[in-house]
């Protein structure tokens, strides 16, 4: 898989003012897309800096994240409280986890039809099938093997686009 930002760092990083494209992706699939939008909803959300994520594939909508945060840490701090969204058309949650042990961290995009699990394994991040088979794997920035099915490109673009892989990080390197 490819990545492409169509917007700048400071872009990037800053929350949605409105629904734009950020990013993109080639996959076998065809082109996936990220939209960013202000988040329809009040309150908390309007504070948090909450945002909408739809992402298409070829022109179609295929995920809709409604609690989303701007990517890096933000997202981060959502999604360790749960993420609530739509995978075609069914409730997905997308969620994470911090821990001291490797086997503790992890991020997972689970929808009605089948659950991914991104975990560390040796210098590598791996996406995990329910079945807890290999799905893609990253190595030095560079995701490979990613498996032609639109819940697994999904998810690697939520996670990549995220900036998710804080979670599969030691939370102890930030005392070093």
């Amino acid at each position: 898989m490819k990545f492409e930002r169509d917007v700048s760092p400071g872009d990037w990083r800053d929350p949605a003012k409105e629904r734009r494209l950020y990013a993109r992706a080639r996959t076998e699939l065809g082109e996936v897309v990220l939209h960013r939008a202000r988040a329809r909803r009040g309150g908390e959300a309007q504070w948090d800096g909450w945002e909408e994520w739809t992402i298409s594939l070829e022109g179609e909508e295929i995920l809709v994240l409604h609690d989303m945060a701007s990517p890096g840490v933000a997202a981060r701090r959502r999604v360790q409280k749960t993420v609530h969204g739509s995978f075609a058309g069914t409730c997905m949650n997308l969620s994470g986890r911090h821990s001291p042990l490797s086997s503790g961290r992890s991020v997972v995009f689970a929808t009605e039809t089948g659950t991914i699990r991104f975990r560390t394994h040796r210098f590598s991040a791996q996406a995990l099938s329910p079945q807890g088979e290999v799905v893609a794997e990253r190595r030095s920035g560079d995701w490979g093997g990613v498996r032609a099915e639109v819940n697994v490109v999904a998810a690697v673009c939520v996670f990549e686009w995220g900036g998710l892989d804080g979670f599969l990080e030691s939370p102890l390197l930030q005392f070093i």
